[in-house]
């Protein structure tokens, strides 16, 4: 199928409208198995799925815990890097190819910034002080859904790349190759 970038800026207006917001150059990206594409759509998530990594009392927990406080099963997300400076940082992740993600239409989001992936957080807790439970670490997780865009990408913001968690209907996964082209459809750089 042929993609025109245009097209895809328009499809994905609500989340390009949220990149102008930022103070900082930033894409969000997404690891793929898809090697060879440089353009994929993807459908619905989803949302009922099995954690890898991370104990399933903990996914489930995370679960029930932000749904009741955002609407939506935060863990069941669409998983994304926030990434400040992409060609200094960007490698492929180990969940495949580095894509440039962009969801299509309305979108939610939530993250904390302290966390770069979540089972990194969760084996630095445990390796902190063996007796941390697993309920403690879950109360140690604060997950926001808003100001993404004013507070995260401030210029006193340190972190350099964090775990954000979107829920949207679609979502276009770009090449890296498009990145100047997108820089310049996004901010006129």
């Amino acid at each position: 199928m042929e993609y025109n970038l245009s097209e895809i800026m328009e499809h994905c207006d609500p989340f390009v409208q949220f990149l102008k917001r930022m103070n900082k150059k930033t894409f969000f990206v997404r690891g793929s198995h898809k090697k060879n594409d440089n353009i994929i759509l993807k459908g619905k998530h989803i949302t009922s799925r099995k954690p890898l990594d991370i104990p399933e009392y903990i996914h489930d927990s995370l679960n029930s815990i932000y749904r009741l406080k955002f609407g939506w099963d935060v863990r069941g997300g669409i998983f994304c890097f926030a990434v400040f400076n992409i060609e200094d940082e960007i490698q492929d992740l180990s969940y495949g190819k580095s894509y440039i993600f962009l969801p299509v239409g309305e979108f939610r989001y939530c993250y904390a910034s302290e966390i770069f992936d979540l089972y990194q957080h969760y084996l630095l807790f445990k390796k902190k002080d063996l007796e941390n439970s697993d309920d403690k670490f879950i109360n140690s997780i604060d997950y926001q859904n808003d100001n993404l865009d004013k507070i995260v990408f401030d210029d006193s913001y340190s972190n350099r790349s964090f775990e954000v968690m979107f829920d949207c209907e679609k979502y276009y996964l770009l090449d890296l190759s498009f990145l100047d082209e997108l820089k310049g459809l996004i901010w006129n750089y």
